[in-house]
């Protein structure tokens, strides 16, 4: 349990770490504000800091963030919102990353980009991913660069 807490306020001090460091490379920020300029992303995480934290960042660089906190909230969420890029936490209560994505698939049989962004992405395969349906799978922490170029990459036409 204390190992968890800890994770999070680790999360939470890299993303703020991140802001800092985005405020002060303008430039760099514009840049990336143009890549999420209009951009719809759905994030899906339990941990109401953590999706605090990433949705007030991709709202600062550009992106039009919808949030939820399990995947049942996400799957009512989808059917009145169109989304760009969708990007879940795997282990959350009621319906985890995996749940969620299978009913996705089974709603729209061409979802949005779909990436797992998750702490534990070692015990997890590409591959198994990929099966399910997944574009990629990200691991925690994300530089907040990384994930918006992943962001970007995944939805240019």
């Amino acid at each position: 349990m204390l190992r968890k807490y800890c994770f999070r306020i680790m999360m939470c001090f890299y993303l703020i770490a991140e802001i800092i460091t985005q405020a002060f490379y303008g430039n760099q920020r514009m840049e990336m504000k143009k890549l999420l300029k209009d951009t719809k992303v759905l994030i899906v995480d339990d941990d109401a800091i953590f999706l605090d934290a990433i949705s007030t960042s991709l709202t600062m660089h550009g992106a039009n963030v919808h949030s939820a906190s399990n995947g049942i909230e996400a799957m009512e969420l989808l059917k009145k919102t169109q989304v760009h890029f969708i990007l879940s936490d795997m282990r959350m209560p009621e319906s985890d990353g995996m749940d969620f994505l299978k009913n996705l698939r089974v709603a729209d049989p061409n979802p949005p980009p779909f990436f797992f962004l998750t702490g534990y992405a070692a015990q997890y395969s590409i591959e198994e991913m990929k099966e399910l349906g997944a574009t990629g799978i990200l691991a925690k922490p994300i530089s907040l660069a990384a994930l918006i170029e992943t962001i970007a990459a995944s939805i240019k036409p």
